[in-house]
C-alpha cells in the first residue's frame, strides 16, 4: 500500500525530496500526502507560506499493522541543570520556569507541539494538533538510546526509495536494508 500511495500522491520526483522540499511541496501543492513532522505542520494553513490555506486536513499516523501502533516517533527534549556548569544553577532555574509557563508555551505553539498540555486546549492551538496528539499517544514513542536506531533508519531510508519507485519489491528492500545493516553493524563491533 506505502508503494501505491507514494507513486500516487509523491511521484519519483517527489522520493528525493527532503523535509523541507515535502513542506514546501505540500503548501505548493507539488505533493498530495506525506507523513511528516508536527513542526512541519506550523506553517501548512499560513499564508504567507501556503497556497492552500485551511485546505490540507491532517490525520494521526497510520498503523503499519491492522490493530497495532501507529507507525509514528517521537523525540524528546529536556530541560536540565548540568551538573558540572559554571553558569548560576539557580539562573537556569529561572529561565526553566520561565520557558513551562503557560504563556510561554502557548508561544511555542508556532513552533510545534509544546511541552504543556493545557496550551494543547487554548485556542492557539494549530489544527494539526490533534491528529499529532493522537500520533503520540497511539504511537512507539521516543527512540531508544542506542546507536544502533540511526544506523537503521539511514539503511531503511536509502532503501526504501527502491520500492517506493518500483525497482524492487517491498520483500527485497527489506532484504537490502538488513544486509546493508549487518554488515555495518559488524564493521562497528555492535555485533558478530
Amino acid at each position: 500500500k506505502l508503494v501505491e500511495v507514494a507513486q500516487k500522491a509523491v511521484g519519483p520526483v517527489g522520493l528525493s525530496y527532503s523535509v523541507d522540499d515535502v513542506e514546501i511541496g505540500l503548501q505548493t501543492g507539488r505533493v498530495a500526502f506525506t507523513n511528516t513532522w508536527a513542526s512541519r505542520a506550523v506553517n501548512m494553513n499560513n499564508p504567507e507560506y501556503s497556497d492552500y490555506v485551511d485546505e490540507i486536513k491532517f490525520a494521526r499516523s497510520p498503523q503499519p499493522v491492522p490493530g497495532g501502533m501507529a507507525g509514528a516517533s517521537a523525540f524528546n527534549d529536556f530541560y536540565c541543570i548540568p551538573a558540572n556548569t559554571d553558569v548560576d544553577k539557580e539562573l537556569i532555574f529561572k529561565i526553566i520556569m520561565e520557558a513551562v509557563k503557560l504563556e510561554s508555551q502557548i508561544g511555542a505553539l508556532s513552533h510545534g507541539i509544546p511541552t504543556r498540555g493545557t496550551a494543547l486546549v487554548s485556542r492557539d492551538a494549530a489544527p494539526y494538533m490533534p491528529a499529532a496528539m493522537e500520533s503520540l499517544r497511539d504511537g512507539i514513542g521516543a527512540y531508544l538510546n542506542n546507536p544502533a536506531v540511526p544506523l537503521a533508519r539511514s539503511v531503511l531510508g536509502e532503501s526504501l526509495p527502491l520500492s517506493l519507485r518500483g525497482d524492487m519489491t517491498p520483500q527485497q528492500v527489506l532484504d537490502r536494508a538488513a544486509q546493508r545493516y549487518t554488515e555495518e553493524a559488524r564493521a562497528q563491533g555492535w555485533i558478530d
